[in-house]
Protein backbone atom coordinates (compact mmCIF):
# COMPACT_ATOMS: atom_id res chain seq x y z
CA UNK A 1 0.00 0.00 0.00
CA UNK A 2 0.71 3.49 -0.38
CA UNK A 3 -0.03 5.94 2.44
CA UNK A 4 0.97 9.07 4.50
CA UNK A 5 1.22 6.82 7.51
CA UNK A 6 2.18 3.48 8.44
CA UNK A 7 -1.35 1.30 8.66
CA UNK A 8 -2.32 -1.29 10.75
CA UNK A 9 -4.20 -4.35 9.45
CA UNK A 10 -7.26 -2.95 10.24
CA UNK A 11 -7.44 -0.43 8.26
CA UNK A 12 -7.04 -1.67 5.41
CA UNK A 13 -9.39 -3.32 2.57
CA UNK A 14 -11.09 -6.69 4.38
CA UNK A 15 -10.40 -9.58 1.74
CA UNK A 16 -9.95 -12.08 3.70
CA UNK A 17 -12.20 -15.31 3.60
CA UNK A 18 -9.95 -17.16 6.15
CA UNK A 19 -7.09 -17.73 8.38
CA UNK A 20 -4.65 -14.81 9.51
CA UNK A 21 -3.93 -12.33 6.63
CA UNK A 22 -0.23 -11.85 5.61
CA UNK A 23 1.67 -8.34 7.30
CA UNK A 24 1.43 -5.80 4.75
CA UNK A 25 3.76 -3.96 3.48
CA UNK A 26 4.13 -0.06 2.94
CA UNK A 27 5.64 1.11 -0.45
CA UNK A 28 7.24 4.96 0.00
CA UNK A 29 6.54 7.28 2.43
CA UNK A 30 3.24 9.10 1.07
CA UNK A 31 -0.01 9.02 -0.76
CA UNK A 32 -0.32 10.19 -4.10
CA UNK A 33 -1.03 13.99 -3.97
CA UNK A 34 -0.16 15.23 -7.77
CA UNK A 35 1.02 13.40 -10.68
CA UNK A 36 0.70 9.89 -12.13
CA UNK A 37 1.18 6.50 -9.93
CA UNK A 38 2.21 3.31 -12.09
CA UNK A 39 2.46 -0.07 -9.72
CA UNK A 40 3.40 -2.78 -11.55
CA UNK A 41 1.39 -5.91 -10.08
CA UNK A 42 4.37 -9.52 -10.52
CA UNK A 43 4.53 -12.85 -10.26
CA UNK A 44 6.72 -15.64 -10.80
CA UNK A 45 7.19 -19.26 -10.30
CA UNK A 46 10.26 -21.50 -10.42
CA UNK A 47 9.43 -25.06 -11.58
CA UNK A 48 11.06 -27.61 -9.99
CA UNK A 49 9.09 -31.04 -11.01
CA UNK A 50 5.47 -31.55 -10.68
CA UNK A 51 3.81 -33.44 -7.69
CA UNK A 52 2.09 -35.58 -9.89
CA UNK A 53 3.12 -37.63 -12.96
CA UNK A 54 -0.23 -36.85 -14.07
CA UNK A 55 -0.38 -33.32 -14.72
CA UNK A 56 -0.01 -31.67 -18.20
CA UNK A 57 0.97 -28.57 -17.19
CA UNK A 58 2.59 -27.18 -14.67
CA UNK A 59 1.37 -23.86 -13.51
CA UNK A 60 0.94 -20.54 -10.71
CA UNK A 61 -1.27 -18.73 -9.91
CA UNK A 62 -2.50 -15.32 -8.49
CA UNK A 63 -6.40 -16.06 -8.30
CA UNK A 64 -7.24 -12.19 -7.71
CA UNK A 65 -5.29 -8.56 -7.83
CA UNK A 66 -7.22 -5.49 -6.44
CA UNK A 67 -6.68 -2.24 -6.34
CA UNK A 68 -7.92 -0.04 -3.85
CA UNK A 69 -7.84 3.82 -2.94
CA UNK A 70 -9.32 6.18 -0.53
CA UNK A 71 -8.63 10.47 -0.34
CA UNK A 72 -5.56 11.11 1.85
CA UNK A 73 -6.45 11.92 5.47
CA UNK A 74 -9.27 9.37 5.80
CA UNK A 75 -8.93 7.17 8.64
CA UNK A 76 -12.11 5.20 7.98
CA UNK A 77 -12.08 1.51 6.75
CA UNK A 78 -15.42 2.21 4.96
CA UNK A 79 -13.68 4.86 2.40
CA UNK A 80 -11.68 2.43 0.41
CA UNK A 81 -13.37 2.08 -2.81
CA UNK A 82 -12.08 0.20 -5.88
CA UNK A 83 -9.83 2.08 -7.66
CA UNK A 84 -10.36 3.50 -11.11
CA UNK A 85 -6.74 3.47 -13.26
CA UNK A 86 -6.22 6.70 -15.95
CA UNK A 87 -7.75 4.49 -18.87
CA UNK A 88 -10.59 4.73 -17.39
CA UNK A 89 -10.72 0.83 -15.64
CA UNK A 90 -11.98 -0.30 -12.49
CA UNK A 91 -9.62 -2.94 -10.96
CA UNK A 92 -11.80 -5.38 -9.51
CA UNK A 93 -11.43 -8.79 -8.44
CA UNK A 94 -11.51 -10.39 -12.11
CA UNK A 95 -7.92 -9.75 -12.67
CA UNK A 96 -5.73 -12.46 -12.17
CA UNK A 97 -2.26 -13.46 -13.42
CA UNK A 98 -1.31 -17.37 -14.55
CA UNK A 99 2.01 -18.33 -15.42
CA UNK A 100 2.02 -22.03 -17.09
CA UNK A 101 5.30 -24.02 -18.65
CA UNK A 102 3.76 -25.88 -20.66
CA UNK A 103 6.91 -27.47 -22.33
CA UNK A 104 7.88 -28.59 -19.17
CA UNK A 105 11.36 -27.41 -18.94
CA UNK A 106 11.94 -28.14 -15.22
CA UNK A 107 14.59 -26.26 -13.58
CA UNK A 108 13.56 -22.70 -15.55
CA UNK A 109 11.03 -19.67 -13.94
CA UNK A 110 7.94 -18.21 -15.39
CA UNK A 111 7.03 -14.93 -14.82
CA UNK A 112 3.77 -12.83 -15.64
CA UNK A 113 3.12 -9.00 -15.18
CA UNK A 114 0.19 -5.89 -15.05
CA UNK A 115 0.45 -2.78 -15.15
CA UNK A 116 -1.61 -0.09 -13.65
CA UNK A 117 -1.63 3.88 -13.53
CA UNK A 118 -3.47 6.19 -11.43
CA UNK A 119 -3.59 10.09 -11.15
CA UNK A 120 -6.34 10.52 -8.51
CA UNK A 121 -5.04 11.98 -5.35
CA UNK A 122 -5.23 9.53 -2.57
CA UNK A 123 -3.41 6.46 -0.78
CA UNK A 124 -3.52 3.07 -2.69
CA UNK A 125 -3.70 -0.58 -0.94
CA UNK A 126 -3.28 -3.56 -3.52
CA UNK A 127 -4.14 -7.10 -2.57
CA UNK A 128 -3.08 -10.28 -3.93
CA UNK A 129 -5.74 -13.13 -2.74
CA UNK A 130 -5.32 -17.18 -3.62
CA UNK A 131 -2.18 -17.22 -4.62
CA UNK A 132 -1.57 -21.78 -5.75
CA UNK A 133 0.71 -23.58 -7.28
CA UNK A 134 1.06 -27.14 -8.32
CA UNK A 135 4.83 -26.92 -8.73
CA UNK A 136 6.75 -29.05 -6.23
CA UNK A 137 8.25 -27.80 -3.44
CA UNK A 138 10.03 -31.02 -2.08
CA UNK A 139 13.50 -30.37 -3.36
CA UNK A 140 16.11 -27.73 -2.55
CA UNK A 141 15.17 -24.51 -1.06
CA UNK A 142 11.35 -24.86 -0.40
CA UNK A 143 11.25 -21.25 -0.82
CA UNK A 144 12.43 -21.16 -4.06
CA UNK A 145 9.77 -23.07 -5.16
CA UNK A 146 6.94 -21.14 -3.76
CA UNK A 147 5.30 -18.54 -5.83
CA UNK A 148 6.63 -15.46 -5.89
CA UNK A 149 4.24 -12.06 -6.02
CA UNK A 150 5.14 -8.44 -5.36
CA UNK A 151 4.23 -4.56 -6.52
CA UNK A 152 6.34 -2.01 -7.11
CA UNK A 153 5.51 1.48 -7.33
CA UNK A 154 6.64 5.08 -9.35
CA UNK A 155 5.82 7.65 -10.88
CA UNK A 156 4.60 7.12 -14.72
CA UNK A 157 6.51 9.86 -16.58
CA UNK A 158 9.27 9.96 -15.03
CA UNK A 159 10.50 6.20 -14.12
CA UNK A 160 13.28 5.00 -12.03
CA UNK A 161 12.23 1.25 -11.91
CA UNK A 162 11.04 0.13 -15.00
CA UNK A 163 10.90 -3.49 -14.14
CA UNK A 164 11.08 -6.23 -17.11
CA UNK A 165 10.35 -9.73 -16.13
CA UNK A 166 11.33 -12.06 -18.67
CA UNK A 167 13.14 -15.40 -18.86
CA UNK A 168 16.79 -13.87 -19.87
CA UNK A 169 17.36 -11.27 -17.51
CA UNK A 170 14.37 -10.52 -14.82
CA UNK A 171 16.23 -8.09 -13.06
CA UNK A 172 17.02 -5.14 -15.80
CA UNK A 173 16.16 -2.11 -14.76
CA UNK A 174 15.30 0.40 -17.85
CA UNK A 175 15.31 3.81 -16.40
CA UNK A 176 17.81 4.01 -14.11
CA UNK A 177 17.21 7.72 -12.89
CA UNK A 178 14.04 9.13 -12.17
CA UNK A 179 14.45 11.88 -14.85
CA UNK A 180 11.70 12.13 -18.29
CA UNK A 181 12.62 9.97 -20.61
CA UNK A 182 11.54 8.79 -24.34
CA UNK A 183 10.92 5.28 -25.14
CA UNK A 184 10.59 4.50 -28.99
CA UNK A 185 6.99 3.23 -30.90
CA UNK A 186 7.31 1.60 -34.11
CA UNK A 187 5.11 1.12 -35.82
CA UNK A 188 2.42 3.21 -36.20
CA UNK A 189 -0.33 2.79 -38.30
CA UNK A 190 -3.61 4.47 -38.82
CA UNK A 191 -6.08 6.32 -39.26
CA UNK A 192 -8.89 3.95 -39.38
CA UNK A 193 -12.05 4.80 -38.39
CA UNK A 194 -12.28 1.61 -35.09
CA UNK A 195 -9.96 -0.23 -32.87
CA UNK A 196 -8.19 -3.00 -34.45
CA UNK A 197 -5.36 -4.81 -34.19
CA UNK A 198 -4.94 -5.98 -38.14
CA UNK A 199 -2.53 -3.61 -39.40
CA UNK A 200 0.88 -2.77 -39.50
CA UNK A 201 3.25 0.11 -40.47
CA UNK A 202 6.29 2.72 -40.48
CA UNK A 203 5.95 5.64 -38.68
CA UNK A 204 7.73 6.18 -35.33
CA UNK A 205 6.94 8.10 -32.95
CA UNK A 206 8.22 8.58 -29.09
CA UNK A 207 6.40 8.91 -25.52
CA UNK A 208 7.64 8.70 -21.77
CA UNK A 209 6.50 5.65 -20.73
CA UNK A 210 6.88 2.24 -21.85
CA UNK A 211 3.43 1.01 -20.84
CA UNK A 212 1.42 1.38 -24.38
CA UNK A 213 -1.83 1.39 -22.10
CA UNK A 214 -0.93 4.40 -20.83
CA UNK A 215 0.60 6.68 -23.08
CA UNK A 216 -1.03 9.96 -23.61
CA UNK A 217 1.04 11.68 -25.84
CA UNK A 218 3.30 10.55 -29.03
CA UNK A 219 6.78 13.39 -30.01
CA UNK A 220 8.50 13.02 -33.25
CA UNK A 221 11.86 13.13 -31.67
CA UNK A 222 13.58 11.13 -28.90
CA UNK A 223 14.26 14.20 -27.67
CA UNK A 224 10.67 14.78 -26.79
CA UNK A 225 11.08 18.37 -28.69
CA UNK A 226 7.51 18.19 -30.97
CA UNK A 227 4.62 16.61 -30.99
CA UNK A 228 3.97 14.00 -33.33
CA UNK A 229 1.77 15.66 -35.91
CA UNK A 230 -0.61 12.69 -37.18
CA UNK A 231 -2.90 12.84 -40.63
CA UNK A 232 -6.30 14.16 -39.70
CA UNK A 233 -7.91 11.90 -43.00
CA UNK A 234 -11.12 10.54 -40.65
CA UNK A 235 -13.41 12.63 -38.54
CA UNK A 236 -11.83 13.97 -34.71
CA UNK A 237 -13.89 11.49 -32.97
CA UNK A 238 -12.53 8.67 -34.86
CA UNK A 239 -8.73 8.68 -35.77
CA UNK A 240 -7.68 5.25 -34.62
CA UNK A 241 -3.82 4.22 -34.72
CA UNK A 242 -2.17 1.02 -34.12
CA UNK A 243 1.31 0.99 -32.40
CA UNK A 244 3.32 -1.54 -30.63
CA UNK A 245 7.02 -0.42 -28.21
CA UNK A 246 10.09 -0.77 -30.30
CA UNK A 247 12.85 -0.36 -27.21
CA UNK A 248 13.59 1.04 -24.01
CA UNK A 249 14.51 4.55 -23.23
CA UNK A 250 17.60 6.21 -24.96
CA UNK A 251 20.84 5.20 -22.91
CA UNK A 252 24.25 6.56 -24.05
CA UNK A 253 23.00 7.32 -27.79
CA UNK A 254 20.97 4.32 -28.17
CA UNK A 255 17.87 2.88 -27.11
CA UNK A 256 18.23 -0.59 -25.01
CA UNK A 257 15.82 -3.52 -26.19
CA UNK A 258 12.62 -3.98 -23.44
CA UNK A 259 11.84 -7.65 -23.65
CA UNK A 260 9.17 -8.65 -23.55
CA UNK A 261 7.18 -5.67 -24.17
CA UNK A 262 8.27 -5.02 -27.89
CA UNK A 263 5.81 -8.25 -27.90
CA UNK A 264 2.43 -6.21 -27.78
CA UNK A 265 0.13 -4.04 -29.86
CA UNK A 266 -2.33 -1.31 -29.02
CA UNK A 267 -4.81 0.81 -30.31
CA UNK A 268 -5.68 4.13 -29.79
CA UNK A 269 -7.76 7.71 -30.86
CA UNK A 270 -5.10 10.18 -32.01
CA UNK A 271 -5.71 13.42 -32.39
CA UNK A 272 -3.49 15.57 -35.34
CA UNK A 273 -1.07 16.53 -32.59
CA UNK A 274 -0.37 12.83 -31.67
CA UNK A 275 -2.70 12.96 -28.13
CA UNK A 276 -4.83 10.36 -27.12
CA UNK A 277 -8.32 10.99 -26.92
CA UNK A 278 -10.83 10.69 -24.80
CA UNK A 279 -13.74 9.08 -26.75
CA UNK A 280 -16.85 10.19 -24.60
CA UNK A 281 -14.82 11.60 -21.78
CA UNK A 282 -16.31 9.08 -19.54
CA UNK A 283 -15.12 6.14 -17.44
CA UNK A 284 -17.45 3.85 -19.84
CA UNK A 285 -14.99 3.04 -21.99
CA UNK A 286 -11.12 2.60 -22.03
CA UNK A 287 -8.91 5.38 -24.21
CA UNK A 288 -6.20 2.56 -25.11
CA UNK A 289 -7.02 -0.69 -26.34
CA UNK A 290 -5.19 -3.69 -26.88
CA UNK A 291 -4.70 -6.67 -28.83
CA UNK A 292 -4.34 -9.57 -26.37
CA UNK A 293 -1.24 -10.95 -24.61
CA UNK A 294 0.02 -13.30 -27.49
CA UNK A 295 2.30 -10.75 -29.00
CA UNK A 296 1.30 -9.12 -32.22
CA UNK A 297 -1.85 -10.42 -32.90
CA UNK A 298 -2.65 -10.75 -36.44
CA UNK A 299 -6.34 -10.48 -36.17
CA UNK A 300 -9.17 -7.09 -36.19
CA UNK A 301 -9.93 -7.36 -32.62
CA UNK A 302 -9.21 -4.96 -29.33
CA UNK A 303 -9.99 -5.23 -25.99
CA UNK A 304 -10.07 -2.83 -22.80
CA UNK A 305 -9.25 -5.85 -20.58
CA UNK A 306 -6.04 -5.32 -18.66
CA UNK A 307 -2.69 -6.35 -20.67
CA UNK A 308 -0.75 -9.79 -18.75
CA UNK A 309 2.32 -9.49 -19.97
CA UNK A 310 4.64 -13.14 -19.67
CA UNK A 311 7.42 -15.03 -21.27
Amino acid sequence: YVANTALLQTDLPTLYDQGTPPPARRLGSAGLTAGTVVFTLNHSQFFSQAQSGFNTDLDSSVGSWTIYRRPNGSTLQSDWQLATDINDYTIDLLQSTLVTNQSLNIGTTKYAQMVFAFNTPGEYAIIAKNITTNASSAVDNIFQKLPQVWVNSNDLNFNNCVFVPDGSNPTVNYASTKALKSYKYSPLRGPTQSYNCSSTGSATAYATNPYGEYVKEFYNEATLATAASTPALLSPTRRIWNFSVDSAYMLNGSFASVTPYVNYKFSANLSDTGVVADLDDSATLCDIQNCGSAGLASGSSSSCTPLQRKN
